[in-house]
């Protein structure tokens, strides 16, 4: 417990971890405190009540190290579906691979020799696992999810974190600290940050529970639930290059309001999210009798399920991009007026959908290619995605209320092949001239994950909504003013509050929400104000110059001589978005990269060590011309938005 080594631990740490970080661990710690096991030669926390280790702090690691070490807990990467429309573009890539190769071996049937991605420990306590564990195990970087920052203060005076960081330093990685009192931001933390940090690496990493407690326990399985879906993609590059388009198209319309990312001030009237989960059915009657009480909501084909009840929303939403989305709102235009409902959606939407409405508000979503490109001066919307109804809840908030109640946002079913509201689109009688798919729920994946339900003990989801719920609940989180209620019969969000619809009852509306909303649309700015069409066009030629260098820099990495391994290395640098040119080309590129890569790596830890040189000769020629097919991608629609924005000029 000597002072040098503190003062080493504080200069290296300096390196990794952000400043507020920094001071919460210098802080001076009072209590609780470190103290001498009975006997001497072990050390211990003292708690007041108990002590943090059974028996004292080396003790306990190296007892749990030697347990963790005779059967560790690894993450493995799963193969692609490679019959998923989601993998077309990505399929050759992983066929050249598979065709000479075979499928993904068994994860654990490769030789020694490459280095896994991360350590990850739900607890640091005295942080005396984490050299011992590391002298066993290979890993780049560390990331420590820990709710008390007054013991990594005391583990600065008993752990080497100097020889730690410098270990992974010299692999290429570093440390990452997470300190959080609230399990859902700690989990959400420590996943974003392996997405972050080790997206091309993940295959192999390994995973420890250092104490219990009941924050770390309840991080720990939201980390849990949310690990299917890790190795999903930050996009498509044929998606960014779909939005890049319909960002042009959406921006010419005339009469177009720009929505800054600036909350309305508080009001007292509360707002109902509807969404067109399974649920709704059964609560439709409890939504018309809050009716004139609230501000209505609707995301995506809740529409078609209010109006086929005879309840106008106040303000709808739309997110996605893709044409099925002016198939239902076409459908629904034909059968309801709808044109006197104001819109709100990302300037990504499909073109088509802001004609069938006299009032649209678009805004830009973070961190998509047009907002990197164009939304610079308007500043991007954040928990605005990644469904339509996790950005009504924003739009809900975005228009000053602090109270918020959730229909029909179910994110699964307690029956796994019931998808949507009977009254939903998906459930029309011919709807868009292919009854089939929309009766599947537009392809939609099978519910077959149980997880915690909202008034059930458990209900059924997929992939895709385990994804969207924890941004519900890092979202909640996030606006600790702001209670958001969930009145679905669906899955558990973690955040909300579970509210029967029954037992719902609200005061009456001092103004009419429909009066609200056309006062805030007055106030927005209009496109041809806020961004005019010459600079857009400047903004496009210095993007084609950014693309071009980011996949002459990928050909440079596929170029180079060094192994496979530092190959992964140099793309992680390249995927990563960053506040620069090449931030906006990799949001273009990085995620197709990523899942790719993601795939390469885990296919190669995998191999015996005798086949590692030829798969990697095979997996650079492969990227080669995926690299190539993405230029031709973004090159033609470069072509198409200059077209289009020249021509509105």
């Amino acid at each position: 417990m000597s002072a040098e080594l503190y003062h080493r631990n504080i200069a290296a740490l300096r390196r990794h971890l952000p400043p507020e970080t920094m001071r919460r661990i210098e802080r001076p710690v009072e209590f609780p405190a470190l103290v001498a096991e009975e006997g001497g030669g072990d050390i211990n926390v003292d708690l007041g009540h108990t002590r943090l280790y059974d028996g004292g702090a080396a003790a306990y690691a190296a007892g749990q190290v030697a347990r963790f070490l005779a059967m560790p807990s690894r993450l493995n990467v799963n193969p692609p579906a490679l019959d998923s429309d989601w993998v077309k573009g990505e399929k050759p890539f992983y066929e050249a691979l598979i065709d000479r190769f075979g499928p993904l071996p068994d994860p654990d049937g490769g030789d020694p020799g490459v280095m896994s991605g991360a350590l990850i420990s739900f607890g640091v306590g005295l942080g005396l696992h984490i050299p011992l564990l590391l002298k066993s195990i290979s890993v780049r970087d560390v990331f420590l999810a820990e709710q008390f920052p007054e013991f990594v203060s005391l583990s600065l005076r008993v752990t080497d974190w100097a020889g730690v960081i410098e270990a992974l330093e010299a692999r290429g990685g570093g440390l990452h600290l997470y300190l959080e009192a609230s399990p859902i931001v700690l989990a959400a933390r420590v996943f974003e940050g392996l997405r972050r940090h080790c997206a091309l690496t993940l295959d192999g990493s390994y995973g420890i529970r250092h104490y219990a407690s009941p924050v770390l326990d309840d991080a720990h399985r939201q980390f849990a639930e949310m690990l299917p879906t890790l190795g999903s993609s930050h996009g498509f590059v044929e998606d960014e290059c779909l939005m890049l388009r319909n960002a042009a198209a959406v921006m010419g319309r005339h009469g177009l309001r720009i929505a800054p990312p600036l909350d309305m001030a508080p009001q007292p009237l509360p707002a109902i999210v509807v969404g067109s989960g399974p649920s709704l059915d059964k609560s439709i009657d409890h939504i018309r009798r809050l009716r004139d009480r609230v501000l209505l909501i609707s995301g995506g084909t809740a529409l078609s399920a209010l109006l086929g009840h005879g309840l106008k929303p106040d303000l709808h939403c739309e997110v996605e991009n893709v044409a099925d989305i002016d198939t239902v709102i076409a459908g629904v235009a034909d059968r309801f007026d709808i044109a006197d409902i104001p819109m709100l959606c990302p300037v990504t939407v499909d073109p088509r959908v802001p004609a069938h409405f006299q009032r649209v508000a678009a805004f830009f979503r973070e961190g998509l290619t047009p907002t990197l490109l164009f939304g610079g001066e308007v500043g991007p919307w954040n928990h605005a995605g990644p469904t339509v109804t996790n950005l009504a809840l924003r739009a809900a908030v975005w228009a000053g209320a602090r109270r918020v109640y959730l229909f029909g946002v179910d994110m699964g079913a307690a029956e796994k092949d019931k998808h949507h509201s009977d009254a939903s689109f998906y459930a029309w009688a011919g709807a868009g001239g292919d009854e089939a798919y929309w009766r599947s729920g537009a392809n939609m994946d099978r519910f077959d994950i149980p997880v915690p339900g909202n008034f059930r003990d458990t209900v059924f989801t997929n992939k895709t909504f385990l994804f969207n719920k924890a941004f519900f609940s890092t979202f909640a989180a996030a606006h600790p003013g702001i209670v958001v209620s969930n009145c679905s019969d669906g899955a558990r969000i973690d955040g909300t509050v579970p509210c029967r619809p029954e037992e719902l009852d609200l005061d009456s509306a001092d103004e009419k929400p429909s009066v609200l909303i056309g006062r805030i649309f007055d106030t927005l700015p209009a496109i041809e104000t806020a961004l005019p069409a010459a600079s857009r066009q400047s903004v496009l030629a210095d993007y084609a110059g950014a693309l071009a260098d980011w996949r002459a820099a990928a050909m440079a990495a596929l170029d180079a001589p060094s192994g496979f391994e530092a190959m992964i290395a140099r793309f992680g640098a390249l995927v990563r978005q960053t506040g620069d040119a090449q931030g906006t080309a990799s949001a273009c590129y990085g995620g197709t990269m990523s899942l790719m890569l993601h795939y390469a790596f885990a296919h190669y830890r995998r191999l015996k060590a005798a086949e590692r040189d030829r798969f990697d000769a095979v997996c650079r020629a492969a990227l080669r011309d995926r690299i190539a097919w993405m230029g031709g991608l973004t090159d033609a629609a470069l072509l198409n938005a200059e077209a289009d924005i020249a021509g509105r000029a």
